[in-house]
């Protein structure tokens, strides 16, 4: 059994990726034929949050990453990223375009 989405290997009777939460493939060849994608990256930790909460109301497994870049002269930034299954890009793009609404609209309330 396979991960699609991270490629890990299990046992047999499992039946989900611990980690992502994919529904596993019997064989590595399947998972391999699964293509993955960057779908979002950037350094805004809330944004970041925001997408992992509402990919996983979403049912949409992901994979995430954070990681420290340094500038010269500056300080330390981290960078988030979250990968999905090209199969889910789709959906995860109507999530962040409602997310983007609704910030809009947080904003117009605001002024």
């Amino acid at each position: 059994m396979f991960c699609p989405l991270c490629k890990s290997e299990y046992r047999a009777g499992f039946t989900e990726c611990s980690d992502c939460h994919s529904k596993l493939v019997a064989t590595e060849a399947e998972a391999n034929g699964q293509q993955v994608g960057t779908f979002w990256k950037g350094y805004d930790k809330t944004r970041f949050e925001c997408l992992l909460t509402a990919l996983q109301h979403a049912n949409i497994p992901h994979r995430f990453a954070e990681h420290v870049k340094y500038r010269p002269q500056s300080h330390s930034d981290y960078e988030y990223g979250i990968r999905i299954l090209l199969s889910d890009v789709e959906h995860g793009e109507e999530i962040l375009r409602k997310l983007e609404e609704a910030d809009k609209a947080e904003d117009l309330d605001v002024d």
